[in-house]
Formats: C-alpha cells, structure tokens, sequence
C-alpha cells in the first residue's frame, strides 16, 4: 500500500433524527474487505458492513442501541460532534 500499510479511510456524518444530534463516524476500509466503524464522540462504538451502504446501516443500529441502553441506565448523552451541515 502506498500510504505506509494504513488503510483509507472515509469521515460520514448523519443525524440522528430522534435526538437532533449529528455524530461523526469513521468508516475504514478493511484490507480484506468490507469497512469497520467507529464513532470518536460515542467511545465503545464499533461495528462493520460487508459494503459501505451496510456499514452505514449498522452504523446507525449501533449508535441508537448504545443511546438507548445510555438513557436506560441514566449516563449522559454526548452532544454530536458534527454540524448538522454536513449531514450526508
């Protein structure tokens, strides 16, 4: 690879409709396919998608279960780390 054995990697932010907030998610390209995701504003956060349209959707899934069990169990909800306007 040409950019010292790191793999690419792709910045995505979307809302989170329920909540009016906008995360930032880090998608990264796995060298033996499909991509990992990890949001830096909800530390724990990983998941993956064989494709990048599924890597979004179970970026989505795992962001609302993690507020979900976050608003359960009392913790605070971090603010979105992106601007609404760049939601994609």
């Amino acid at each position: 690879m040409g950019n010292s054995g790191r793999c690419p990697q792709m910045i995505s932010t979307f809302m989170m409709s329920q909540m009016a907030r906008s995360y930032e998610f880090v998608f990264t390209a796995e060298p033996e396919g499909g991509y990992t995701v990890t949001c830096p504003a909800l530390p724990g956060l990983v998941t993956y998608g064989r494709t990048l349209a599924e890597a979004k959707d179970m970026a989505r899934d795992a962001a609302k279960g993690m507020i979900g069990i976050m608003r359960e169990q009392g913790i605070a909800i971090p603010e979105g780390n992106a601007p609404a306007s760049k939601n994609r």
